[in-house]
């Protein structure tokens, strides 16, 4: 059987449309591999629920590691700040307040406190909250610099988190009371991956963001996307062997997971909205994002269909 399957469906309107439907693979250079790209217009996603619906913009949102709670930043009352509720996003609970952005929450493993990056002294800087403190949170990384994007590591141990100073995009390590500051690279938006043997990032090294790889020491740098458009928000499944993005390679951002064991791509959401900030449950049954697709910017969450 040949690598794809097309069916053409006419419509005459007061013009005629065609429109096509492709189902296959195509082969997509990565360095020296052949990725393939598998397009499922109709098929890649079983569910899709919007889960937050206010005037108000909600994004980022995170699961906890129990799969019990959803983290998400919004501006319900004017500011960016964190929030909580239960996984449909019902009965939120605001957990930060500052006059400043509060964003990007990264869950520690016990997930018993979070970090987040805030604005409040006049630059990115990294903070810690614990949950069960009301309103006390404390710096873990303050240098003067614009630090964003957190990742805790699977051990609770480290963080990385990227770093944006005069232009310039940098990663660092550190442990996680903000100790032993170590640059391992350039680039931003790091995640650590589930066995904490790999970093994942993105860069614009090439002169577009593409997704790539490192070891937590700097060592072993790998690409793992190549394309002229913009491959953004990388997280990984919770198997660690697969990795949702979002990219605006089909003329707008959407939602795409990288099967790293095949090398091959699909594209799981296709709506002229911006879908980003795509992130797993530990269960790996739904992939959270946010989207403007209904005109603001809300959560919303669908179940993935993958090979």
């Amino acid at each position: 059987m040949s690598c794809f399957s097309i069916r053409i469906y006419v419509m005459v309107l007061p013009f005629m449309a065609i429109s096509l439907i492709i189902v296959g693979c195509v082969p997509f250079q990565v360095g020296k591999k052949q990725q393939s790209v598998a397009f499922y217009p109709l098929d890649s996603i079983r569910e899709l629920t919007r889960l937050t619906a206010d005037l108000s913009l909600d994004s980022k949102p995170v699961i906890s590691p129990n799969g019990q709670i959803l983290a998400f930043v919004s501006k319900k009352h004017g500011d960016s700040d964190i929030f909580i509720s239960d996984t449909m996003a019902k009965n939120p609970q605001q957990i930060t307040l500052s006059r400043n952005s509060d964003n990007n929450p990264a869950w520690t493993p016990d997930k018993k406190s979070m970090l987040f990056v805030s604005g409040r002294f006049g630059f990115g800087a990294i903070f810690k909250k614990n949950l069960n403190q009301e309103r006390i949170t404390y710096q873990v990384v303050a240098r003067g610099a614009n630090d964003f994007a957190p990742d805790v590591s699977p051990d609770g141990k480290a963080i990385v988190f990227g770093s944006l100073t005069s232009g310039i995009e940098s990663l660092w390590t550190a442990s996680i009371e903000g100790a032993n500051l170590t640059q391992i690279g350039e680039g931003i938006f790091p995640k650590w991956s589930p066995d904490g043997e790999k970093i994942l990032f993105i860069s614009s090294k090439g002169g577009n963001s593409d997704v790539w790889l490192v070891n937590p020491d700097g060592s072993n740098l790998n690409q793992i996307t190549v394309n002229i458009a913009e491959d953004i928000d990388p997280s990984w499944s919770p198997e660690g062997d697969k990795i949702v993005f979002s990219s605006n390679r089909t003329g707008n951002f959407d939602i795409w997971v990288l099967d790293l064991k095949v090398d091959r791509l699909t594209q799981l959401t296709h709506h002229p909205g911006d879908d980003k900030n795509p992130n797993w449950s530990p269960d790996g049954k739904y992939i959270y994002f946010d989207s403007h697709r209904n005109g603001n910017m809300d959560i919303w969450r669908l179940m993935p269909v993958l090979e």
